[in-house]
């Protein structure tokens, strides 16, 4: 991830956390623009699947460690974990991650009503609360699901107007939704 002043964000494992019950940890280091590494910038509490970064230089990821987290990290490097959610309960298998240019933060889930149905990108406020969700899920072939009904969300990125914009690798497609959520387009990949 990179924020507004060109800095890269960069995540890996690390090794259990000294003292702790916790497995393995997620580690963000930032480098300036050129490459040179700032140090350390952040520890999360599980491994990182993915980043965005807001408009005000906040750093967003979800990890999994057992129970998958939405987490925020200041631009101070303050770590805070917006929602958690548990193993084997109501884990949704996260996906891809983005912020638009409110603050609302977007997460695809695999599987977010864990009945098998697939796959959903839900809409959070900057506080981790839900506002919605984009898509629909389904069941069933995925060659055969229709538009908006994802099978495998790889990613969300926004356009300048607020577009969202949905990679589906199991139906060689991106969705296009506009910032309420309405279906625009789509695109074979």
């Amino acid at each position: 991830a990179v924020d507004s002043s060109g800095n890269i964000f960069v995540g890996k494992l690390g090794p259990a956390i000294p003292g702790t019950n916790t497995l393995y940890y997620g580690e963000i280091t930032k480098y300036n623009s050129a490459g040179s590494s700032l140090g350390q910038f952040a520890l999360l509490p599980g491994p990182i699947t993915r980043m965005t970064i807001d408009s005000n230089n906040n750093l967003y990821a979800t990890s999994t460690s057992g129970d998958d987290k939405l987490i925020k990290v200041t631009s101070s490097g303050s770590v805070s974990t917006l929602k958690t959610w548990q193993q084997y309960t109501d884990d949704p298998g996260l996906r891809g991650i983005g912020v638009d240019s409110s603050g609302n933060i977007y997460v695809g889930q695999g599987n977010p009503n864990l009945n098998n149905q697939c796959c959903l990108v839900m809409k959070y406020s900057s506080s981790g609360s839900v506002i919605g969700s984009v898509g629909n899920s389904g069941t069933g072939n995925y060659a055969e699901r229709p538009l908006g009904t994802f099978a495998n969300i790889n990613d969300i990125a926004f356009d300048s107007s607020g577009n969202i914009y949905v990679p589906d690798s199991y139906n060689n497609r991106i969705t296009v939704f506009d910032s309420s959520g309405n279906l625009i387009r789509w695109f074979a990949v």
